[in-house]
């Protein structure tokens, strides 16, 4: 495969204007797996031993992988692939690579809405044509969105955890009584004073 990077009209050469746009070759041809790895792909742990043992790169020692006691897993796999094929890389550029391959990235695109106004525009053709895209974009939008809506304000309370004003009034009047919204893990925790009683290794309280 060809490295290559799009070129606008605005970019081209008079020569070339009549054309809407072109890919502009950056490098030297290079194999479909280190392509495909440069550019961010999902590899199953399957994929990565198949890969290693056509490569023939070296892995860690048994026992000197980064899972439990030791042993060698995906991440490790990953690492060792992404250091074979690209040892130049910068540190970003190879977690970034890593971290494809496990699956720990997300599609995003820059100006969600912009894309999500501009697929409806095409109609259905639009909406199968890009349907990738617009699916992240909506999705990505949909986070957004709730992520503005779990962020605390001055009417929530700008704290770390906090009680919702609407649930203090059906609070018990009792030292100790508190229902605290949590941002940080996303849930409600409630606490009522009362007594701890140990049965063996068993707690019970009330």
């Amino acid at each position: 495969m060809l490295p290559v990077s799009l070129q606008v009209r605005s970019q081209l050469p008079a020569v070339l204007r009549s054309f809407g746009s072109a890919w502009l070759v950056t490098g030297e041809p290079q194999s479909l797996v280190k392509s495909a790895v440069k550019s961010g792909v999902f590899l199953t742990v399957k994929s990565l031993e198949q890969i290693q043992s056509m490569l023939g790169y070296k892995l860690p020692d048994k026992g000197q992988g980064s899972g439990k006691n030791g042993a060698l897993v995906k991440l490790d796999h990953a690492k060792c692939l992404v250091d074979f094929l690209w040892p130049g890389a910068t540190p970003d550029e190879k977690k970034h690579m890593v971290d494809t391959i496990c699956g720990k990235t997300v599609s995003r695109v820059k100006c969600a809405a912009d894309i999500i106004s501009a697929v409806k525009e095409l109609g259905q053709e639009g909406e199968r044509d890009f349907k990738f895209v617009h699916q992240v974009a909506l999705n990505q939008e949909l986070v957004e969105k709730e992520r503005k809506l779990r962020t605390p304000s001055d009417t929530r309370e700008d704290k770390k955890t906090f009680t919702p004003k609407v649930l203090k009034e059906f609070l018990p009047k009792v030292q100790g009584v508190a229902c605290s919204r949590n941002p940080m893990l996303c849930r409600y925790q409630a606490f009522y004073p009362g007594t701890m009683v140990r049965f063996g290794q068993l707690f019970f309280g009330w």
